[in-house]
């Protein structure tokens, strides 16, 4: 493990080495910009005057790790079903072979919360499959039968998922089960973010989470699935990466990679209060971030 973080290491440096060769370009109402102002202070004083947000806990940050706007960023909190995110991380680390058919057994009926699941007693999905489903619509037999089917089960797993997070530098972070639906599954908005800056790096994950819908051959016969963030469905945001949760502990929870001017940055909303809140403070924040930055963008290239 220690060898994949270290190439995950070097992967981020060569992305970020190329990010500043490309400068931070700017694209505000179809023209193109290159900003005097470095990145680290491309978002300065944003924090003054934002608008009116539901989430508890929020934090916004740059490509290269720069806070944008943070609000309560550092209590760690319940994370619900953002948890997957590592539960893909751990996953796709162990190279297990993805087109494996698993099975869905008893031992993965959710006995905590009681959620719902359309993966019946008995399906059987590739191992490919059963990660799409978890990431884009959230299920939790899904990554209850990914973590079981891994090498020494659900200790050996979750004690996975910990270690990873200590190698992410996300210390208040901690994981009891695959899914999320423990309440004693917390992390902060901080360390969520170091979370969504790995998972980014995935391919597989960058694209299950951002597909919109999808069909799967299940017990009972094709079923259709959609993805459980209705901004990646129905809004024009240039979403890369998008991931929701929601337990009662938690609240609405949602993170996202979204481009903003072009600009990638990483939103961590934790602990909203309906079932809506999240994504219409990712469009307000959206919408705000853009303004502001094209305008003194705008400002500067007279």
């Amino acid at each position: 493990m220690a060898i994949i973080a270290k190439a995950l290491a070097g992967v981020t440096l060569l992305l970020l080495a190329q990010s500043a060769v490309d400068a931070s370009v700017l694209e505000c109402h179809g023209r193109k910009l290159v900003p005097e102002t470095p990145p680290a202070r491309l978002w300065a004083d944003f924090d003054q005057d934002p608008p009116r947000l539901d989430a508890q806990s929020l934090l916004v940050v740059d490509r290269f790790g720069n806070p944008v706007l943070a609000r309560d960023a550092d209590t760690p909190r319940p994370i619900a079903s953002i948890t997957k995110l590592m539960t893909a991380i751990v996953l796709l680390d162990a190279s297990l072979p993805l087109e494996r058919e698993l099975t869905i057994t008893r031992d993965d009926i959710d006995t905590l919360k009681h959620s719902r699941s359309r993966l019946r007693v008995g399906t059987r999905l590739r191992r490919r499959e059963l990660l799409q489903i978890m990431l884009m619509s959230s299920d939790n037999r899904a990554a209850h039968a990914l973590a079981r089917n891994y090498p020494g089960g659900i200790p050996a797993f979750v004690a996975e998922m910990n270690a990873r997070a200590r190698e992410l530098g996300m210390f208040s972070t901690r994981f009891v089960d695959p899914s999320g639906l423990n309440p004693a599954n917390q992390a902060s908005a901080s360390d969520i973010a170091r979370l969504v800056q790995t998972a980014s790096l995935y391919p597989l994950i960058a694209r299950f989470t951002t597909r919109e819908e999808g069909d799967f051959a299940l017990k009972q016969g094709e079923t259709h699935f959609v993805n459980s963030n209705r901004l990646v469905r129905f809004s024009k945001l240039p979403i890369s990466l998008s991931k929701t949760g929601f337990i009662n502990e938690a609240g609405r929870c949602l993170v996202s990679q979204v481009d903003v001017a072009n600009q990638p940055l990483i939103f961590v909303l934790l602990g909203g209060h309906d079932k809506t809140a999240p994504q219409r403070d990712l469009r307000r924040l959206h919408h705000w971030l853009e303004q502001r930055v094209c305008d003194r963008a705008m400002a500067s290239a007279h």
